[in-house]
Parts: C-alpha cells; sequence; structure tokens
C-alpha cells in the first residue's frame, strides 16, 4: 500500500515519489514526511444522519499582493510560472507610472524659444513706453494699442498659453507686413531693413520648437535690436541714418531758397546738409527748404507763405502772423507751450518764439524766427529733440539770425 504525504507548499496530497518532489509544484517534500501519513479529513456529519461525508483539504491562500503565483501552471520540469491577469499592488503601480512619466521627456504646449520671443516682445513694449516714443522704427505712428496688444501677447506666451501663441505669430507677421509698407511709402529703407530683421528674429522664436543654431540666431538678432535701438542709442539712430540717405550733396553753409531768393548762413562746422526735395515736401507739403544735421537729428525748415487777400490787398500783421503760427503748433502737437517769445530787430524785423511741444510722442524744442515783408510771411523753424536741444540751440539760433531777404 502506497504511503501518502501532502505537501506544505500546495497542499496537494499525493503519495510518496522517490525524487521527493510534489508532482504539481515541484518543489521538494521534506524527507521526514515524505512517508507521513496525512492526516485524516474531518468527518462532517449531515443533519440527515445518511453517512459520513469528508471535506477536501483546503485551498491554498493567494498573495496578498505583488506578483501573483498560479501553482496550477507549474511546468512538470519546475520553475515559476507568471500570472499575466493578477494585478500588481498599488505600490508597484505607483512607481511604473512615475517611471513612465519621467522617461517619455514630455514637452510643454509653448517651447523655451517662444516664450523668450513672448519676453523680448513685453521688453521692447515696456522700452518704448519709458522712453516715451510711441512711434515705430524710422518714426512711422505707432499706436500704443499696438504696445498693449504686445504686453498682453508676450505675458500670456511667457506664461504658456498656447492659444495667445498663435495670435501673437498673426500679431508679428501682420505687423511686420503694415510697417514695412508704411516705411517703403516714408521711403525709409534703413529703418525698414531694421524692421523687418526684428520680425524676422521674433518669428525666428516663436515658430516651431527653436533650438541651437536657430535659437541662438533669433536671440543675437533680438539682442542687437534691444542694443542699438532701445537701449543704446535710441530711436534717433534710424532717423540719422535715414535723414544721411535723403541729403543733396555736400554740407552747406550759405544756402538759398527754393520759392524766392531769401538766405541763410548755417555753422561753417561741415555739419548741415540740404534734404532732397521730393523727402522733404514728403513730409511737409509746405515746405521751402530743409536742412538737417544728421549726426544729431537737428533741423533747419523755412516756409514762405503768400499774404494777399481776394482783392491782392496786404492785410496781416506780424503779430497776427505770430498768433497764427502758435495756433498752429497748438493743433499739430499733443503739447505745446511758448517758453519766451522776443523781438528780432536784424538784420530784419521780425518776432522769435521758444517753443517745447510733444510730436508724435517725441519731445522737441524749437526756436521760431518769423517775418513779414511786403505781401510775404516768412518761417524759419530749428528744431532738434529736448535732450540734445541745449548742445544745438546756438546753431539753431544762428540759422534764424543770418535770415537775409530775398535781394530781387
Amino acid at each position: 500500500m502506497a504511503d501518502w504525504t501532502s505537501c506544505p507548499h500546495c497542499n496537494l496530497k499525493h503519495s510518496a515519489r522517490a525524487d521527493g518532489l510534489c508532482p504539481r509544484c515541484r518543489k521538494p517534500v521534506s524527507s521526514a514526511a515524505a512517508f507521513e501519513a496525512a492526516p485524516a479529513p474531518e468527518p462532517i456529519t449531515p443533519a440527515s444522519g445518511a453517512g459520513t461525508i469528508y471535506a477536501p483539504p483546503p485551498e491554498a491562500p493567494a498573495p496578498s499582493g505583488g506578483t501573483m503565483f498560479d501553482p496550477a501552471a507549474a511546468p512538470a520540469g519546475g520553475g515559476t510560472v507568471y500570472n499575466p491577469s493578477a494585478a500588481p499592488s498599488a505600490g508597484s503601480a505607483g512607481r511604473s507610472s512615475s517611471a513612465s512619466s519621467a522617461g517619455s521627456g514630455a514637452v510643454d504646449g509653448v517651447p523655451l524659444g517662444a516664450r523668450i520671443a513672448g519676453g523680448i516682445l513685453v521688453l521692447n513694449a515696456i522700452a518704448l513706453m519709458a522712453g516715451g516714443q510711441m512711434t515705430a522704427i524710422g518714426g512711422g505712428s505707432r499706436r500704443i494699442g499696438s504696445v498693449v496688444i504686445d504686453v498682453i501677447l508676450g505675458i500670456m506666451v511667457m506664461i504658456g498659453n498656447e492659444g495667445a501663441l498663435k495670435w501673437t505669430k498673426i500679431r508679428v507677421v501682420l505687423g511686420a507686413v503694415i510697417f514695412t509698407g508704411i516705411l517703403i511709402a516714408q521711403g525709409d529703407m534703413a529703418s525698414m531693413v531694421f524692421q523687418i530683421a526684428f520680425s524676422a528674429a521674433i518669428l525666428t522664436l516663436l515658430i516651431g520648437e527653436a533650438r541651437g543654431l536657430r535659437l541662438g540666431l533669433g536671440l543675437s538678432a533680438a539682442a542687437f535690436y534691444f542694443v542699438v535701438a532701445v537701449l543704446g542709442m535710441g530711436q534717433g539712430f534710424f532717423t540719422r541714418m535715414t535723414l544721411k540717405s535723403q541729403v543733396a550733396g555736400d554740407p552747406v553753409t550759405r544756402v538759398e531758397g527754393d520759392y524766392l531768393k531769401y538766405h541763410l548762413t548755417m555753422p561753417a562746422n561741415q555739419q548741415w546738409y540740404l534734404r532732397e526735395t521730393e523727402a522733404a515736401r514728403k513730409d511737409n507739403p509746405v515746405v521751402d527748404i530743409w536742412l538737417v544735421r544728421p549726426d544729431s537729428d537737428a533741423h533747419v525748415i523755412t516756409i514762405v507763405e503768400e499774404l494777399e487777400d481776394e482783392d491782392g490787398a496786404y492785410d496781416i500783421s506780424l503779430d497776427d502772423y505770430t498768433e497764427a503760427v502758435i495756433q498752429n503748433g497748438r493743433a499739430s502737437s499733443s503739447e505745446f507751450q511758448v517758453v519766451e517769445q522776443s523781438t528780432l530787430a536784424r538784420p530784419v524785423y521780425g518776432k522769435m518764439l521758444h517753443t517745447v511741444s510733444v510730436v508724435d510722442g517725441l519731445n522737441v524744442e524749437t526756436y521760431y524766427g518769423l517775418f513779414v515783408h511786403d505781401n510775404k510771411a516768412y518761417q524759419i523753424m530749428a528744431f532738434a529733440e529736448k535732450d540734445s536741444f541745449p548742445s544745438l540751440k546756438g546753431e539753431l539760433k544762428q540759422a534764424i539770425d543770418s535770415f537775409e531777404l530775398p535781394t530781387i
């Protein structure tokens, strides 16, 4: 009669084997227990009293966590079989999820280059507002609404708003097209080049994910713009470049009027030039001659007006003409103040005004020389930006003091 034993690992009751292994799980059964008779099952007496029923040995409990082991699936040759349907423990699941996330290299919706571009737009807008330069490169009108839009979109892109990124691209492209068109119409080719370069730098950072060389080029171009246009030489740099490209010939000292043969004598420092007539009258249709000093963005403009009424009679005084010039200055400036008013006795009797004003966002200081002779009125405007005016006022006043009436 066979000796019976129970496997201490899977509780299988089986006859003792010569190899000492359980036929189900193929694990060793202790030699002491190999020939030990299995305990008799506990009898269960049914209520009806109809015989005795023996309970089967209890099932092996499943492990509480980790990898589930299925003893029934053990191969005949031994080893461990894993049940893929068994769920890992909560701790194991958390570690797996974290590892997957860390290894995925997930990229934020707004790349680093685009965030930098947003910051550049904000800095540019702040610099323009802080400097009182609500103007585009080259002097074209720049509405304050454009600056506000740049600040809002730039901040939203910086904090990772993908919707704002799309609108920022549209804004930069439209700005490049519109401002470039304006500058071309004004003949301001130097400023046009910088406008295109700045827009291209921003787009280089905004489109796609700027990395390596493209990121470096975009940052370098933006940095150059800030050094030259905002933090360094200011808007005057672009204006000086434009004026230098619009001068007619060599520096001048004594100049003659175009409409009438009056004369002005400029300082003999080889810094004053006549501006080309076409460019001058594009900016101011009534100008007669326009003198510029490109290195300092200083200007002397002359205007000649007829004072005859419908009957050909002369009926305006120097005081009336002076008041008309003041009213026109107020109408064409956002701020206008007469600092001083005096009389000129020589070489021609006239009036002199000293004013400060804000024109298209720029702080301007001006000397006016006003003269009335026969039926003609002569207006000389000598001006520069307020910051540079003190160093130029001697030259500007000399231009007015040198005025000579036509000899013919």
